[in-house]
């Protein structure tokens, strides 16, 4: 369950970013962005705590820690992304 509500922020986080990325954003009016689907997860995610937590950990807070600005977090988005189509190999 915790990790279902993890990844639900996560999404939703990483949603904003790329939303404010390509639309601009930051203008001090934001817009409520749709909540993404809860995905589910399969036994091996769920008991290793998923493929790309530590990746998506990293990201996320980096963006919380710059205010959704996602230019300086690029590197770790980068390193999400390369660790999903990893793991979207298995």
């Amino acid at each position: 369950m915790a990790s279902t509500a993890a990844g639900v922020a996560v999404g939703s986080t990483v949603g904003h970013g790329l939303s404010n990325m390509l639309f601009g954003g930051g203008g001090g009016q934001q817009v409520a962005a749709p909540e993404a689907p809860v995905q589910q997860q399969s036994y091996d995610e769920r008991r290793m705590g998923g493929a790309c937590e530590i990746q998506a950990k990293d990201f996320t807070q980096c963006l919380n820690a710059t205010g959704n600005d996602l230019s300086p977090c690029q590197f770790y988005l980068d390193q999400l992304k390369a660790c999903q189509q990893a793991a979207a190999q298995y």
